[in-house]
């Protein structure tokens, strides 16, 4: 019967070692031995916890051993090692393989954001400039593994679910053409701008499988006038009549406000913020929504890469 290993895959604070404390006290992992270096630096006489780089070198060294070591006895393992910049991972990865092990890798895939929130409430920090170094090739690493050859479960955890989802209209669903100009000047008065926008069908023929599967779907999107709000809804009533509940469109008076009026819809909503996401095409709004009110906020293009 083939063995296993599972290497946690993660920026710092992002919840490698509560995600694995709390599959274990679910029954998961009963008979896998757990391997993190950051543990095996409280077994030097005089670790000073206060001190981040203190024996990092001599513990990562320790636990690739160690790691070796529990394959060759064939048991079961939990690698806590992060595996970004880990020029070690690999090589455990290929050792595994020539044992015999089934691989796999669990991507905590916690927001850059969140995890410098956590490391500033700790008491043992890890520096600022490690995290981000780590979330600048965080994607690339990932992907390496995934394409590697050697991990045969690549298994992607996001923090954030995708239970309510929030849709942008301009430059999502519909396809953006520029500022209406009527007679030389903009004018979203007269010009039916809105009204017959043309549909973007990868985003529609996306949100009908995000539907299907359970998602609920909502707009939020900015209007310049009571009038363009007006054309808005007939646009949504001829292209998603079937796909998105009329009560559950909303539309803020600017752009710069959306972030904070998709903050107050998860109170009037009563959604837990972490099961909301906004898919939006402008980089300010998702920036703001993600710093300013810990929210998840994606642009267009990774909706249609991650679809």
């Amino acid at each position: 019967m083939s063995k296993e290993i599972v290497f946690l895959f993660g920026l710092p604070c992002s919840g490698k070692s509560t995600w694995y404390k709390d599959k274990v006290s679910k029954g998961k992992f009963k008979d896998y031995t757990y391997v993190n270096a950051d543990d095996i630096k409280f077994e030097f006489p005089d670790y000073d916890e206060s001190v981040v780089s203190m024996y990092s070198t001599e513990a990562i060294a320790i636990a690739e051993k160690r790691v070796k070591y529990n394959i060759v006895k064939g048991e079961n393992i939990v690698m806590d090692a992060g595996s970004i910049n880990n020029k070690y991972t690999m090589g455990l990865l290929t050792y595994a393989k020539k044992h015999g092990y089934t691989t796999t890798m669990i991507n905590l895939n916690t927001p850059y954001e969140i995890c410098i929130e956590r490391n500033n409430l700790r008491a043992r920090k890890v520096p600022t400039e490690v995290i981000t170094s780590k979330a600048v090739k965080k994607d690339y690493h990932w992907s390496r593994y995934e394409n590697s050859g050697f991990v045969d479960n690549a298994i992607t955890i996001d923090y954030f679910t995708k239970k309510h989802m929030f849709f942008d209209m301009d430059g999502v669903l519909a396809a953006y053409k520029g500022l209406p100009v009527v007679n030389g000047k903009v004018d979203f008065v007269n010009s039916n701008y809105y009204r017959y926008l043309p549909v973007v069908q990868q985003v529609r023929n996306i949100i009908g499988k995000l539907a299907k599967s359970g998602t609920k779907i909502y707009v939020l999107s900015a209007v310049p006038t009571s009038i363009a709000g007006k054309e808005k809804i007939e646009w949504l009533k001829d292209h998603y009549y079937d796909l998105i509940d009329m009560d559950n469109v909303y539309f803020v008076s600017s752009g710069k406000y959306k972030a904070e009026m998709f903050s107050d819809l998860a109170t009037k909503l009563k959604l837990k913020k972490k099961d909301m996401c906004l898919v939006e095409d402008t980089h300010h709004i998702i920036k703001t929504a993600r710093q300013e009110y810990g929210m998840d906020a994606i642009h267009i293009s990774q909706l249609l890469t991650d679809y």
